[in-house]
């Protein structure tokens, strides 16, 4: 099992931290898909949106 890493705020105001931290989720999400991972822990701490976004993660996977 993978672990997203925990810095990472999808939904901060700073739109360069924001996208530093969609890049990340991305680029973490195709090593774990490259190892064969079938699950990975994404700690939300930051998490202010709904549904939308989860469903944008899954497509990623």
């Amino acid at each position: 099992m993978g672990k997203i890493s925990s810095w990472t705020d999808l939904d901060s105001e700073d739109e360069v931290l924001r996208m530093d931290s969609e890049t990340t989720l991305k680029q973490e999400v195709a090593w774990a898909t490259h190892l064969s991972l079938h699950n990975a822990i994404l700690e939300w701490y930051h998490l202010n949106t709904d549904f939308y976004l989860v469903s944008e993660l899954f497509v990623l996977l």
